[in-house]
């Protein structure tokens, strides 16, 4: 099944926790939010959260996929392997 959200990270210490997640909205937006929390963050703020946001909109998801893609895979072989790993079904086609 297709996955439309994923926890980036999610720390928690004596002094506070901070959470990064990325999802896919049934816009097709993609949304990177986090928030952290704890004393450090109330001493640097006021308050004892602060939470964010980064939208890229639907009709630029495909030019972040490809930059991602660009910027991860030096080739087609590597890119498979991960593909693998995250159980992401593929086809395969070459031509001699």
């Amino acid at each position: 099944m297709p996955v439309k959200d994923l926890v980036i990270s999610s720390e928690r210490t004596a002094g506070g926790y901070s959470d990064l997640t990325v999802k896919v909205t049934d816009a097709e937006d993609v949304v990177m939010e986090g928030v952290d929390g704890g004393k450090r963050i109330e001493e640097l703020t006021g308050d004892w959260d602060y939470e964010y946001w980064v939208t890229v909109r639907a009709q630029w998801k495909d030019t972040l996929l490809l930059h991602l893609l660009k910027d991860r895979f030096a080739d087609s072989t590597r890119f498979k392997a991960w593909l693998e790993q995250q159980g992401i079904p593929y086809e395969f086609h070459s031509h001699a």
